[in-house]
């Protein structure tokens, strides 16, 4: 065993004494964290929710809507995901928000947005390579205030 002089000995003491006074000060800090999770952790989730977007799914053929409910209804604020397929070459427009977007056949197409303004918005189509113009909307988007 190594023999320490009484200078060492009282570094290392003073050493131990610091390290159980930190990790006791430690303790509570860690112990006062995990209660505020403990605690918060519901009010996370609500917070959570409010992040992850709506999802809808609508399936277009022969220029119509397959779904039988054809109108979406959010609050204002709320983030929005559409996912689409269809079985023809198109555009899609959401009106109000002037977002243009194109779907092919087979294929999904997943439009994501902030419903930022309130209203009721429609969604029709458009035929790509020149083709009609869809006048009856597909869907409506109704985005009510806060």
């Amino acid at each position: 065993m190594q023999n320490l002089s009484e200078g060492q000995t009282s570094i290392n003491q003073r050493l131990l004494v610091d390290s159980q006074t930190y990790f006791s000060q430690n303790k509570r800090i860690v112990a006062c964290f995990f209660l505020l999770l403990v605690f918060l952790s519901p009010l996370n989730n609500c917070w959570a929710k409010e992040l992850l977007p709506l999802k809808f799914t609508f399936s277009i053929k022969n220029l119509k809507i397959v779904e039988k409910d054809r109108t979406i209804r959010v609050q204002q604020g709320k983030n929005i995901e559409l996912e689409w397929t269809t079985d023809k070459e198109l555009e899609l427009h959401l009106h109000g928000y002037d977002i243009l977007f194109e779907i092919s056949p087979n294929e999904k197409y997943r439009l994501k947005f902030l419903a930022h303004t309130a209203g009721r918005f429609p969604v029709s189509a458009h035929q790509k390579n020149g083709g009609k113009h869809h006048h009856r909307p597909l869907i409506y988007i109704e985005i009510h205030p806060k």
